[in-house]
């Protein structure tokens, strides 16, 4: 099995060359640009949103568009690390974080019957916070609880192994979730 890692940046797609690319089994998606910042400290920083609306939404979508005859010609398998956030209630100061990762969340619920259609497998795994430095400007993560990220790399490895087509939340947060989808209905 090939597994195919990306950094999503604006350089990788502008320079992605489709003849280069023989075979993917295996697509993952893990961008992350995390801002916590009131609505009116954000008054004059446009330029937040825009940068966070384009790593983790427009980046995964431009990648995806361009790989997908590929990932559809080997039946492969994409993977997208989102937030739990996504699946709960919105959350003051994080309006463009879970804006932009609800959007690609969003657009792949969207597309998953027709990659269905060509045997193309969709997991999206819903982590709660993760021990990495994208957390650590927020002074009040600092001692919440989160997962390490070994332990996400085994939820991954396990999601590859087993090519779930399913979704991994944690199963504390399940009734947080049944609330903010409920609560997004109403």
């Amino acid at each position: 099995m090939a597994l195919f890692l990306l950094f999503q940046t604006k350089n990788f797609v502008g320079g992605l060359n489709q003849t280069e690319i023989k075979k993917i089994d295996i697509l993952i998606h893990n961008a992350g640009k995390s801002i916590r910042r009131s609505i009116w400290d954000s008054l004059e920083r446009y330029h937040d949103f825009t940068r966070t609306i384009q790593l983790n939404y427009l980046t995964p979508v431009s990648i995806t568009l361009a790989l997908l005859p590929i990932l559809a010609e080997s039946k492969g398998h994409l993977i997208n690390i989102s937030a739990l956030s996504v699946r709960m209630p919105p959350t003051p100061y994080w309006a463009a974080y879970q804006a932009s990762k609800t959007a690609f969340d969003q657009w792949l619920q969207c597309i998953a019957p027709e990659l269905s259609q060509k045997n193309i497998t969709i997991s999206t795994l819903y982590l709660p916070l993760v021990k990495t430095r994208m957390i650590s400007p927020t002074k009040a993560y600092e001692n919440a609880p989160a997962m390490q990220p070994e332990q996400v790399a085994a939820v991954i490895a396990k999601t590859i192994y087993k090519k779930n087509k399913k979704f991994f939340i944690p199963w504390w947060a399940y009734p947080i979730t049944i609330l903010g989808i409920w609560r997004n209905v109403s």
